[in-house]
């Protein structure tokens, strides 16, 4: 069996005696990624580097609560509260149910990142999720909304999501697809 080795020229080169990757073929392709020091191509670390992650997701049942759990990893790396790290995830989870049930998109895959950031005065997390489907009409299902008080299991995404998140914006097209940002911060107490 050959075991394909692999460096990305854009990736910082491995401090020691191992390589970013490695392919084996055996009837099925696997690539098997080892950890990456945060390093740029030059090799220097920042002082304060973003973190940051991205996923790619199949648009199977339940696949939101795996990009709850790595955006919440994310947030208590960044000592966020777990009140703050709850209202994010919900509105991930959200996120993640209207792009799987709604969006129709053929490769039936959720695209997410996440970049996080400590700012002086606390921390911020941006979050965006993408998928290639449709694309919707914002105000159009704004107006769908349930009135207050009037009980409704469904339709509701939308709303949750704005109530729980800083900032929220919403690029979409008919047949382009939609991408919602969304900004979470905590304040530091004085």
């Amino acid at each position: 069996m050959t075991i394909t080795l692999h460096n990305p020229a854009g990736v910082a080169a491995p401090f020691s005696r191992y390589s970013h990757g490695a392919s084996a073929p055996a009837g099925a392709r696997w690539l098997h990624i080892s950890g990456q020091v945060g390093a740029t191509p030059d090799g220097t670390v920042p002082e304060d580097p973003e973190r940051q992650m991205e996923l790619t997701l199949p648009m199977v049942a339940d696949i939101e609560i795996a990009a709850a759990r790595a955006a919440g990893n994310l947030a208590r790396e960044l000592g966020m509260s777990s009140e703050k790290i709850d209202e994010m995830t919900h509105a991930i989870i959200e996120a993640c149910i209207n792009a799987r049930e709604h969006s129709g998109c053929a490769d039936n895959r959720i695209y997410l990142r996440f970049v996080g950031t400590n700012q002086g005065d606390g921390s911020r997390i941006d979050v965006w999720i993408t998928d290639h489907g449709r694309g919707f009409d914002p105000a159009e299902a704004r107006s769908r909304r349930p009135a207050a008080g009037v009980s409704h299991k469904r339709g509701r995404g939308l709303q949750l999501i704005e109530a729980h998140m800083d900032e929220v914006s919403i690029s979409t097209s008919s047949g382009g697809g939609t991408t919602i940002h969304m900004v979470k911060y905590e304040k530091k107490e004085s």
